[in-house]
């Protein structure tokens, strides 16, 4: 629930069995670990960011310069204190919800030290090609990662995307040396990093201001709009189209008409037929 990406980054982090986050398993571990309790951390800053470009004090990075230097601490570590940043043994997670406007591939490109997982929460969308240092696992193809504790990532994975809504998650460590981190997108299969990306924010594809207080995968504005509150839980079928309040919401329809472009078709009926609704 957040303006754009929602963003957690923890300095100085150790994971459950003590071990400064210095690879991707290490970090994953580290993520888990927090709910368990076993985690430590020194300070840490939760909240909202507009892209994910950046490096400790904001220089030029990535490909796409000047980059944003890392959020100063809003949160206590494990120790009860708020410190400062520090700039080496870091990890972050970001989640943002994009909105895909038209069916087809889109490239995602990660260049960041140390290395990075990309993933779509829903593990239905698979990258299908790749460029670059990352690796796409062969038993998730929902991920692309790079597990190196070094080096600069440089990874391009392209995905055949439906139009519609879709959950990204963005996880990077910093081991030691150098630092930054950027995710960016490009409209087709862009093997090169040369090709047309762009920061993956809420210029392009992220959705603005995403709050969805009963977990129904709807935003709380449009059902609040077309519903009056939030009582519905998506399955239900208000106008009686054959198509739920869900996919009204996720293909751009009126909930409460049945013919929403008023073309003598129902939507459920353009829905099987293939056409707009």
């Amino acid at each position: 629930d957040s303006a754009s990406w929602g963003f957690k980054i923890w300095y100085s982090a150790r994971n459950g069995a003590n071990q400064e986050v210095n690879d991707l398993g290490q970090t994953m571990a580290f993520l888990r670990d927090i709910d368990a309790g076993t985690s430590q951390w020194q300070s840490a800053y939760y909240g909202p960011v507009d892209s994910l470009n950046h490096s400790f004090n904001g220089g030029n990075a990535g490909r796409i310069n000047p980059t944003v230097a890392y959020p100063n601490p809003n949160t206590a570590g494990t120790d009860g204190v708020i410190g400062d940043r520090r700039g080496d043994r870091i990890a972050c997670l970001g989640r943002a919800r994009l909105s895909i406007p038209a069916t087809g591939q889109y490239s995602f490109q990660v260049r960041s030290d140390d290395g990075f997982l990309l993933r779509f929460a829903d593990e239905s969308n698979i990258f299908t090609s790749k460029n670059g240092n990352g690796v796409i696992e062969p038993d998730s193809p929902y991920e692309v990662s790079h597990q190196a504790g070094t080096g600069d990532s440089n990874t391009r994975a392209t995905a055949t995307l439906t139009a519609g809504e879709h959950d990204i998650i963005f996880v990077w460590w910093e081991g030691g040396g150098g630092d930054h981190f950027e995710v960016t997108v490009a409209e087709g299969e862009q093997p090169s990093q040369d090709g047309p990306y762009a920061l993956l924010d809420s210029s392009n594809y992220v959705v603005v201001g995403f709050t969805d207080t009963d977990g129904d995968t709807i935003n709380d504005s449009w059902e609040i709009a077309n519903f009056g509150d939030l009582s519905k839980d998506g399955t239900g079928d208000e106008d009686g189209d054959t198509v739920t309040d869900l996919d009204e919401y996720t293909n751009k329809t009126d909930p409460n008409d049945t013919d929403s472009d008023d073309d003598g078709l129902a939507d459920g009926a353009e829905a099987t037929a293939g056409t707009d609704p």
